[in-house]
């Protein structure tokens, strides 16, 4: 579970804009004269991974207060410890460990660094925007590989498929 607050590092590939971001759903989708709605976005989730994105620590811990009920009502079972927590302030340094109110516990999260990448549904970021963690690991994949069938015979189609 990843948490943010402050302006998100997440963007909108499609307007460019930041997270939150709004983008307009057709309320029926089966009538193409129906009017659009505007719809706010500030959150992304898949199955295990949750990721909130507001704009305080307050704003932060209100939403999990709401996640923690629906969570405790769903009888659904959170590792509040594995959360992590992004922190982008222009109010200056950012503590080394941040308590947070998770619903009815409180956590001591440190919260990455700005050149620390965290996984979000799959893709690597960080606050930074750098691309180096991904460089990185794609050539340590590519150097394990060519590692692994160095010593192989293999044929030009076998070459090609991999």
């Amino acid at each position: 579970m990843v948490h943010l607050f402050g302006p998100s590092p997440l963007r909108n590939s499609t307007t460019g804009s930041w997270l939150p971001y709004t983008t307009f759903l057709q309320k029926n989708i089966h009538h193409d004269d129906t009017i659009n709605e505007e719809v706010c976005i500030s959150d992304a989730a898949y199955m295990d991974d949750c990721n909130w994105i507001t704009e305080s620590q307050h704003n932060l811990e209100e939403i999990l207060h709401i996640a923690d009920e629906f969570y405790d009502f769903n009888s659904i079972q959170v590792n509040k410890e594995k959360s992590k927590l992004m922190i982008r302030s222009p109010h200056g340094p950012i503590p080394d460990i941040i308590t947070l109110r998770f619903g009815s516990t409180s956590i001591p999260i440190k919260p990455a660094t700005l050149n620390e990448s965290v996984r979000i549904l799959g893709v690597w970021i960080n606050l930074n925007g750098s691309r180096t963690f991904v460089k990185n690991q794609a050539k340590d994949i590519v150097i394990q590989f060519t590692n692994a069938i160095r010593q192989k015979q293999i044929t030009d189609k076998q070459l090609l498929y991999l």
